[in-house]
């Protein structure tokens, strides 16, 4: 704890302390302070003015860390190298932490077990420590550590004078390390928006450029300064860009734009309004590079043309063959069966044998109509183009029945007559294979087939109520559902399942209404 000697001033002074020195001294350093920037050139001025009074000849300053746990000497004059290293940082529950948090100046203060200065001291050569502790707001920021190596005593006038001036710096100290830390946050925001991919520039109200972080088009950062943002866009893009703009000026609210710049490359802009004191000051535009998406995604859609083009490639094949079978093959066997209708009545006992034979030929023909029939609709039903979804569905869900077989159910809500071909084709196809799946694999009594519109979203689902199974292990080869979830993909949707071991299956696929879809 300290111990102050402040007895008999003068035999231990060197000298007593005038005001107006004092004074001189004070006036000084707050001339110097002004003009500081320089948290080390402040400190060092500090020291110096501090062994101005006598009988201070040497001393040091610490700063007390932002989260108060431990103080470190960032200046001193007149110790050692030795003496710093050993005296440079304290930490919580030193006793020089102590004496900084206590808000009290210490002269003398006991630093070893045997009530000394201590033994780093004591090699210093040093016989009065004064502790002053330097706060701002009401919080220590520093520690103005001084002392003496020819007087053990300080009288009240010096005392008072380091007081006066640790409470006067502490508000200097405070400055300039907020200017330092907004000098070095500039810093390294200037370092980050050099090294951003993002292109970031603030324009007056006019759409001129103030500053930019990085080059666009043909120019660079200087270049652009002083430029009109227009002179970066695409002819195409500069009138849509400066209605964003006026826009943004006008309601002081943010926008997201994408524009294309002089040389081709696509920007996703957002244009925010600055604004100090509700007043508009400036326009910042955050400008991310998307040309490598947009080509991607170009390639996406010519992709998904091109497979809606094979798709309805493979329409257009199964159309052609179904309409093949029904008119020249199925029409051929009917014309057969005719004929051998008319053989049959022949009275001649000659050719009883030959009755019995074209009897039977007609019963085969007679069986091939149902499986031809069953081909067509598997391969594309007419009453698909004819009546529509729908009407097509149902059909399927009819040639499906068997007897002993699942009992199925057809739910049907639409509020549109006649989707987009190839809605209809892909919904089609989708029920299609869902069926074949539940009725072959599901074992169960009974299967829902639903078709429901809501909401811009054609809902296409096939319930079952049998064995289930776990959609993760679907082997590679079953191929069904693979097709289905393509099919889905073409329409940015996917096939939902949602399945568990003796619970049964439902399966969903939403498709859109609106196809294509609308273009803004």
């Amino acid at each position: 704890m300290a111990q102050g000697l402040e007895s008999n001033v003068g035999a231990h002074a060197a000298r007593a302390v005038l005001p107006a020195e004092l004074v001189r001294v004070q006036r000084d350093l707050a001339v110097a302070l002004c003009s500081s920037t320089e948290l080390g050139v402040a400190l060092d001025l500090i020291l110096a003015a501090a062994t101005r009074i006598p009988p201070i000849e040497l001393g040091g300053v610490y700063l007390v860390s932002p989260e108060g746990d431990r103080v470190e000497l960032v200046a001193h004059k007149n110790l050692s190298t030795a003496f710093v290293d050993a005296v440079r940082v304290y930490y919580r529950g030193s006793p020089q932490l102590d004496t900084v948090h206590s808000g009290a100046t210490t002269i003398q203060p006991v630093l070893a077990p045997d009530g000394s200065l201590g033994p780093d001291c004591v090699a210093e050569g040093i016989r009065l420590i004064v502790a002053v502790p330097v706060l701002h707001n009401g919080r220590p920021v520093a520690c103005l550590n001084v002392g003496s190596r020819t007087s053990d005593a300080i009288d009240s006038v010096a005392r008072d004078a380091l007081e006066s001036l640790a409470a006067w710096i502490g508000g200097v100290i405070a400055r300039i390390q907020a200017e330092e830390a907004h000098r070095a946050a500039e810093a390294k925001l200037r370092d980050l928006l050099a090294h951003l991919p993002d292109a970031i520039i603030e324009a007056d109200p006019e759409g001129t450029i103030i500053v930019a972080n990085r080059g666009m088009g043909d120019f660079s950062p200087e270049q652009m300064t002083g430029r009109a943002c227009a002179d970066l866009l695409h002819p195409e893009n500069v009138e849509s860009a400066r209605q964003v703009f006026r826009e943004v000026v006008e309601t002081c609210s943010p926008r997201l734009v994408e524009v294309r710049d002089c040389v081709g490359q696509y920007w996703l802009t957002r244009v925010a309004p600055v604004c100090n004191e509700g007043r508009l000051r400036s326009v910042l535009l955050i400008s991310a590079n998307v040309t490598p998406l947009k080509r991607h995604a170009e390639a996406l859609i010519q992709e998904r043309e091109s497979l809606r083009r094979i798709i309805r490639s493979q329409e257009r094949d199964c159309r052609s063959l179904a309409l093949s079978i029904h008119n020249q093959l199925a029409q051929q066997l009917t014309a057969v069966g005719m004929l051998l209708d008319r053989c049959l009545p022949c009275p001649s006992e000659s050719i009883g044998d030959s009755n019995a034979l074209l009897s039977r030929c007609r019963g085969l023909l007679h069986e091939m109509m149902p499986t031809l029939r069953r081909m067509i609709a598997g391969l594309r039903p007419l009453i698909l183009d004819e009546l529509g979804l729908s009407a097509a569905i149902e059909f399927l869900v009819n040639e499906r029945q068997e007897g002993d077989g699942a009992s199925i159910e057809y739910r049907c809500n639409l509020r549109t007559g006649r989707f987009h071909a190839d809605i209809e084709d892909a919904a089609f196809r989708i029920v299609q294979e869902l069926l074949r799946n539940a009725i072959r694999h599901s074992d169960s009594p009974r299967i829902v087939v639903e078709l429901l519109e809501e909401e811009g979203s054609l809902c296409l689902s096939v319930e079952d109520f049998g064995c289930g199974f776990d959609p993760n292990g679907v082997p590679d080869d079953c191929l069904g559902l693979a097709r289905i979830a393509a099919i889905a993909r073409l329409f940015d949707t996917q096939l939902q399942i949602r399945s568990e071991l003796g619970c049964g299956v439902r399966a969903e696929v939403r498709l859109p209404v609106q196809w294509p879809p609308k273009t803004s």
